[in-house]
């Protein structure tokens, strides 16, 4: 039983050292080929810059017609010859994300919780509060006229159909 730990764990142990050895390759391919791609962007958006000196108001059209550009893709270059005066390029998440080289993040939305519907009983407990407060301290039976004494009775009439089928 021990032999078969052991060639397990052995065998567990040759694939993350050939697994690791193949990232690590691949790792350092992708950051060369960022920094080639963030120098060619950079370089592009140095070209797009001094275009536009000569062009003034249409450098974005004429770029799209002269070299087949989008619109959209030489104003990434620009920006990214812009951010490379002050900054790498290639640790600027907001200019690597306009180039394409990494996708924007998606935000997963959290919903709010919802509290549960108030019980028919809460409900109950709470109008009559209510009525009972606003009864006691802004507004007295005894001071009603006779007209608001019968809005109040024509409101509460549905309360007090429902409290004779529920006391049937």
């Amino acid at each position: 039983m021990k032999t078969d730990t052991t060639d397990i764990t052995a065998a567990m142990a040759h694939e993350l050292e050939t697994n690791h050895a193949i990232a690590q390759t691949h790792i350092k391919a992708a950051h060369h080929a960022i920094k080639e791609a963030v120098a060619a962007a950079e370089y592009l958006g140095q070209l797009i810059e001094k275009a536009s000196r000569s062009k003034r108001l249409s450098v974005y059209q004429w770029v799209s017609e002269a070299a087949g550009i989008d619109g959209t893709t030489a104003r990434a270059y620009k920006l990214a010859y812009t951010t490379g005066k002050q900054r790498h390029v290639a640790s600027d998440r907001r200019c690597l994300i306009k180039l394409g080289v990494i996708q924007p993040q998606i935000k997963i939305g959290t919903a709010k919780v919802k509290a549960p519907p108030l019980s028919l009983t809460s409900k109950c407990n709470r109008a009559a509060e209510q009525i009972t407060k606003h009864v006691e301290t802004k507004r007295k039976v005894e001071d009603m006229s006779q007209g608001e004494k019968d809005a109040i009775k024509q409101q509460l009439e549905p309360l007090a159909r429902l409290f004779m089928q529920v006391s049937k």
